[in-house]
């Protein structure tokens, strides 16, 4: 029995496509990253167990994220006198999977 010969075609151009993909996903990242940060921030805002105001005030963006005052760390988590109240968390986890959405779609050259 002779050996048998698979030949695949194509193999350069599958590579360039997806070189291509990753340099369009790489580009639109920082925006994404910024568009999901302010996603984030805003949800947080809405979020927020509102007494005085000051926790949601200091909801912002930044280069990083999404800051918020000292304050926010009790009402994220919690104290061993006041239940947890999240409003950081719940925010981010709506918002990622609409970040990781439009990166595949600028990616994928949908945008």
């Amino acid at each position: 029995m002779g050996a048998v010969v698979i030949r695949v075609y194509g193999v350069p151009q599958t590579v360039a496509r997806l070189a291509a993909v990753a340099a369009r996903a790489t580009a639109a990242a920082p925006k994404a990253s910024e568009a999901i940060a302010e996603e984030v921030a805003t949800s947080a805002r809405d979020r927020v167990p509102v007494l005085t105001g000051e926790t949601q005030a200091s909801i912002e963006t930044t280069p990083e994220g999404v800051q918020a005052g000292a304050a926010a760390i009790y009402l994220e988590f919690g104290t061993s006198r006041m239940a947890a109240q999240p409003f950081l968390r719940p925010a981010a986890d709506e918002a990622t999977g609409a970040g990781a959405a439009a990166i595949f779609r600028a990616a994928v050259g949908v945008l």
